[in-house]
């Protein structure tokens, strides 16, 4: 539906699948039209859907999905009571996720007021031993502003689990997050967005003394040099989009984008964000060219 949009055709997602629906009644394509439809305009519609969703909820193999996009919908509408309702069940589910934690969490931090030091607890015994589940949580409590804990959770690991791929890409977000530029350079260099050029990682990291001391034009050029240093290398180039977006250096960010595009056309992500990017900047040509590229590449897959 994305080229849809952009070339202005009507159809919406709710469209397609009602199309869909025709000849593909199954369980996930219901699924999923009801989950659009109920940000439908007409509240009897939308009432109708989460109603559907909701006796979805009793089918073990749909509840989850249901619930998600439950929970979803009332954060949305802002109605706190549904929202926390729909969560509480979600976790209780046995293949219930910790990002679904997480979420239940949040939920109650911003509507019933609840002390972290309450949440915290719990969450971490549910994590303990589970890498990935630490990482989220450590990511999650960055996201609640709450750096100092996140920081203290990681120096309390051993070095073993620090050292972890996992665990060098959030110690790379906290640093971001503290404006550790050697920090995160080192941390680069150490695999945390996995094997980058070293040339790149240079180049990319001296690009903010050239700006600051001759202006965003020898910036630019000097991050073309690390575009070109690892153009041939994903690692490298989303290393570079990375701090890009990092330090809000927009004709860094296209240009990086550009030959993520060009170099790696299964990388439909760049093309995306390409897309938005002169979407916002009402660049027609551009858009028009990136939006081709794209359908030929999803028509390959």
């Amino acid at each position: 539906s994305l080229y849809s949009m952009i070339e202005g055709n009507g159809d919406t997602a709710e469209d397609l699948l009602a199309s869909v629906m025709k000849t593909d009644s199954g369980d996930g394509v219901r699924l999923a039209y009801a989950s659009v439809r109920m940000a439908n305009h007409d509240p009897a519609i939308a009432a109708s859907a989460r109603q559907e969703l909701a006796g979805m909820t009793e089918n073990p193999a749909l509840a989850l999905p249901a619930l998600r996009a439950l929970v979803n919908d009332a954060v949305i509408r802002k109605d706190n009571e549904a929202s926390l309702t729909w969560a509480k069940r979600l976790v209780k589910l046995p293949n219930a996720q910790y990002s679904d934690h997480l979420a239940l969490a949040t939920l109650r931090l911003l509507t019933e007021h609840r002390p972290l030091e309450e949440l915290l607890g719990p969450l971490q015994d549910k994590a303990k031993n589970n890498l990935s589940d630490l990482a989220d949580l450590i990511r999650w409590l960055m996201m609640q502003h709450q750096v100092d804990r996140a920081r203290s959770l990681v120096d309390g690991l051993p070095n073993e689990m620090k050292d972890t791929f996992v665990m060098k890409s959030v110690r790379l977000d906290l640093a971001i997050i503290q404006k550790d530029w050697p920090g995160v350079g080192e941390l680069l260099r150490q695999g945390a967005l996995g094997p980058v050029p070293d040339d790149a990682l240079r180049l990319a990291m001296e690009s903010r003394n050239v700006g600051e001391i001759n202006g965003d034009k020898a910036r630019f050029e000097h991050w073309q040099q690390a575009i070109e240093a690892t153009k041939t290398n994903i690692f490298g180039l989303r290393m570079l989009y990375k701090l890009s977006i990092t330090w809000h250096w927009t004709p860094e960010v296209e240009a990086t984008l550009m030959s993520v595009a060009e170099n790696f056309p299964g990388q439909t992500w760049a093309h995306e964000a390409l897309v938005k990017w002169y979407t916002t900047q009402q660049d027609g040509p551009a858009l028009l060219k990136v939006s081709r590229r794209l359908r030929q590449e999803s028509q390959k897959s």
